[in-house]
């Protein structure tokens, strides 16, 4: 009779800690793929001046920028859709068209 009481102490105890136990994983899961899309940020700007330097038009660059970073993403075990994907590209290469817009003289 006693053990079936420290049984019974004992899932009452573990119980409660069982929300706290998702919520650190979840944080552990979040963190890691914070660390990855660091990665994938780098790689992406890596990337795009690789491309522009290998093709012409903006859609072969993209095409080839977001191949290599999915690729990369696999080994990183990092899930990336193409939506977001698209908008990291997008969003760097229009913050290099701003700095490096060409003063004009007049």
């Amino acid at each position: 009779m006693e053990t079936v009481q420290l049984i019974i102490q004992l899932i009452i105890s573990v119980i409660p800690m069982i929300p706290l136990v998702i919520a650190l994983v979840k944080f552990i899961i979040k963190s890691i793929q914070e660390k990855n899309w660091r990665q994938v940020v780098n790689l992406a700007l890596k990337l795009i001046g690789e491309a522009e330097g290998m093709f012409s038009t903006g859609a072969e660059k993209k095409e080839y920028v977001m191949r290599m970073i999915k690729a990369a993403a696999k080994e990183l075990n990092y899930a990336i859709d193409d939506d977001s994907l698209s908008a990291l590209i997008d969003s760097i290469v229009n913050v290099t068209k701003t700095v490096n817009v060409k003063q004009i003289e007049g």
